[in-house]
């Protein structure tokens, strides 16, 4: 049992855990993109990605001052070995994601470093949260190629969103624009556990929401970004001729689920609660898509 444990510890802290549920949601949303012809490499190259980001963001600091942690060499290793697998390997595969990979970096960057007035951005007021979701949907979103645009242009004509592919700008229709923020809405309720646990180990000047608005607000919040990610996907899924086939009932499902982890999230709650379970969640989404 005690083996068991330091596995999933291990399995936890090294990022395997949310890199793996972070493929899961992706695949679930853009799985059945027409042209994702190159899917499974950029599903690794994801996973890649999020893991780097995560444990750069966790341990990047502690590894420069020299700092111990937890399964140090471990993780660094395993951290080592993606990069190289996710920058050298897959990275110069998809040329097209260059601006999105550039967005997330600096993003990255600035949420880590102190580069803002002697501030990360994660020590400003309410940014934590949006900042995650963000970096989500960013990541998510950058399947979006230039023959999918060219085919969405000639069925959609209404747009209002400017996004970044390659180094230049390109307009991208309505449809795909309510995806995106259905893919924000949902990240940010899932967080919302996350920002509930670690009120015992922010400090006070972070300012995340459970510190200022309290924890029913917070929740409460939580339970209305649901509602929006739900009116956006079904927007989505109703309107665009490229609608991806998320199965409407699975969403239904896993928005209770996520309104349900928000409900019983609080700070007395294991680590594994936010950690392990609520990070499946994707995961669940995933079962679903299968199995119903």
């Amino acid at each position: 049992m005690k083996m068991f444990k330091q596995v999933l510890d291990f399995y936890i802290r090294s990022s395997l855990h949310v890199a793996f549920c972070f493929v899961a949601l992706s695949f679930v949303i853009s799985g059945n993109n027409p042209s994702s012809v190159s899917a499974p490499l950029f599903y690794v190259l994801q996973f890649c990605l999020v893991l780097c980001a995560y444990n750069f963001m966790k341990y990047g600091d502690l590894v420069r001052i020299g700092r111990d942690f937890r399964f140090k060499l471990p993780v660094v290793a395993l951290t080592v070995c993606v990069a190289v697998v996710g920058f050298v390997l897959l990275i110069p595969e998809f040329t097209h994601i260059y601006g999105f990979l550039t967005a997330l970096i600096i993003l990255g960057l600035l949420y880590t470093f102190p580069f803002i007035f002697g501030k990360n951005l994660r020590s400003f007021v309410f940014l934590k949260l949006p900042i995650v979701a963000l970096s989500w949907t960013i990541l998510i979103a950058a399947y979006i190629n230039n023959t999918e645009l060219a085919a969405l242009r000639k069925y959609v004509g209404s747009t209002f969103c400017c996004f970044c592919n390659y180094d230049r700008f390109v307009w991208i229709d309505e449809q795909l624009a309510f995806l995106a923020l259905g893919i924000f809405f949902f990240v940010f309720a899932l967080c919302i556990p996350f920002e509930i646990r670690d009120i015992k180990y922010d400090k006070t000047h972070i300012q995340t929401l459970p510190q200022v608005l309290g924890l029913k607000r917070t929740k409460l919040l939580g339970y209305v970004s649901v509602i929006f990610a739900l009116l956006f996907f079904n927007t989505y899924y109703n309107a665009s001729p490229f609608a991806l086939d998320l199965g409407l009932t699975h969403l239904y499902l896993i928005c209770v689920v996520t309104c349900l982890s928000i409900y019983y999230a609080n700070t007395a709650k294991s680590d594994y609660y936010a950690s392990l379970f609520v990070e499946a969640i994707p995961v669940l989404w995933l079962v679903f898509y299968f199995i119903l």
